[in-house]
Parts: C-alpha cells; structure tokens; sequence
C-alpha cells in the first residue's frame, strides 16, 4: 500500500490476436517408384508434410488412374494400389508412367517437390 496521491492502482487489458499461420504440404513419399509388369500391382504414397486438425483432399492422377485420397486429421502418409498391366511384349523399353497430385484451393495448404 502506498500513500502516494500520484500513484494510482488499476487494471488495463489488452486483446492480443494470434493468426493461424501454420501451412500443411502434401507431396509423393518418393520422388520414383519402380515395379515389374508381373508385379501386377505397386503401391505409391502421399505423405503430409503437418498436421492439420481438418481433413484435406488430395488428387492422384496418372495415366488412367484418378483417385481422391483423404487426410482425416492428424494423418501423414496415404497409400494407394495401382494396376500394372502385363502386356506380355517381349524386349520392350522401359514403360514410364507420370503421376501427379492436385488439391483443392485452401489457405495454408500446398504441394511439395
């Protein structure tokens, strides 16, 4: 307790704002996937680079394959089975095949390399 006239007591507030600014980026677990024609299947991942606390959807496109996977949250690897055809042509070059991922406009989520 002070005695003081010129010192007064009081409370002052203040709001303080905190901006979402954490970004979630989605890219292919391996930049190349390799598989055998008698393999009859591969598998290739989507890995997140974050977590997030709602679920995102992420295209995979390639060839005649099109498949939407989704993030539940706090997910960081989808996986998914792709069709490898056997066409059973004898000393053929190698087959190449280019997959892409796509995501629908969101702030703070991207595409990694």
């Amino acid at each position: 307790s002070t005695t003081d006239p010129a010192v007064v007591f009081g409370i002052s507030t203040s709001e303080v704002i905190i901006a979402d600014d954490d970004v979630i980026s989605f890219s292919f677990a391996a930049g190349l996937y390799m598989f055998s024609e008698s393999d009859g299947t591969g598998t290739i991942c989507v890995v997140a680079d974050g977590v997030s606390d709602k679920p995102h959807t992420v295209n995979i496109q390639g060839g005649t394959f099109n498949e939407n996977v989704i993030f539940q949250p706090n997910e960081t690897e989808k996986c998914v089975s792709i069709a490898i055809d056997d066409d059973n042509i004898a000393l053929q070059p190698v087959e190449m095949i280019q997959f892409t991922l796509s995501i629908a406009d969101e702030p703070g989520v991207t595409l990694g390399g």
